[in-house]
């Protein structure tokens, strides 16, 4: 039986920003392949450079949906952070896509029983890393925010959310993923997070100008556009809190929504001098 999904997209070729993601994403992962066979980086080079490329143009989209430059920018810089043998860490980026998604509604469709059952999956599989955990708590944290800013509320949603946050929670006590001392943490970087959530706290984006997928033609709304915005500033502040040495993986995403944030700034200008 196929597996029907409201939250899930397929990739549209005949967009021009789909294309060229694609087409970068196979680029940036054979520039990976040509890096481990010239000058033996790490094998999984590859899969992690063009992973973190294409889902952090992905979380961008989501973040800045009224602008495909922005996600192909800072897709862009992603890339040549993760060529560079800087650290990339593809689970949290799966959990983070997938929290934003829920939240702005881009789909413009509630979620399905098989949705949910997913995404208490995944939020459970991804947890057995630290910032693994910050992703699928996150997601049960917006499976239960976007089920509380619908007008008609799912009980299953809830249970849900519940399910994801127990799930991913037992999985990292197991893999005791949570450390006991946080001074070690990254200042900078949690510092740059928490500013980034503060700005989307204190700067609501413009009237998107974009419709949701359902083709209702219904606008996406900017107060969930916000709230998408501050939950992720917010995970990854505490991320990099929890996260250590391994902190320097969430700076892909830290790109994204800097970049989402720049966007809209420009957007206002923009629209201001008209």
């Amino acid at each position: 039986m196929a597996f029907r999904s409201n939250i899930g997209r397929q990739m549209d070729f005949s967009l021009w920003s789909n294309r060229l993601i694609t087409i970068g994403t196979l680029f940036v992962g054979a520039v990976g392949v040509l890096l481990v066979i010239r000058f033996d980086a790490n094998s999984w080079l590859p899969v992690q450079a063009g992973g973190a490329t294409f889902l952090i143009w992905a979380i961008t989209r989501e973040l800045d949906p009224d602008r495909e430059a922005s996600a192909l920018i800072a897709a862009g810089l992603v890339g040549l952070w993760a060529l560079s043998g800087f650290q990339v860490d593809l689970l949290p980026l799966v959990g983070l896509l997938l929290t934003a998604r829920l939240i702005v509604e881009t789909t413009g469709r509630r979620p399905l029983q098989t949705d949910l059952i997913a995404m208490v999956i995944v939020a459970t599989a991804i947890s057995f890393t630290a910032l693994g955990w910050v992703g699928g708590f996150g997601l049960a944290a917006a499976l239960y925010a976007d089920n509380r800013m619908t007008a008609e509320h799912n009980n299953q949603a809830i249970v849900a959310a519940l399910l994801a946050a127990l799930g991913s929670s037992a999985v990292a006590f197991l893999f005791g993923v949570v450390p006991r001392s946080l001074l070690s943490a990254m200042p900078l970087l949690a510092i740059a997070a928490a500013g980034l959530a503060l700005l989307a706290v204190l700067r609501a984006p413009p009237q998107p100008t974009s419709v949701v997928d359902a083709r209702t033609n219904a606008f996406l709304k900017p107060d969930r556009l916000q709230v998408a915005r501050v939950a992720v500033g917010l995970l990854l502040a505490i991320g990099v809190l929890i996260g250590q040495s391994d902190s320097p993986a969430l700076t892909p995403v830290v790109i994204a929504l800097a970049v989402s944030l720049a966007s809209s700034e420009l957007e206002r200008l923009t629209r201001a001098s008209r």
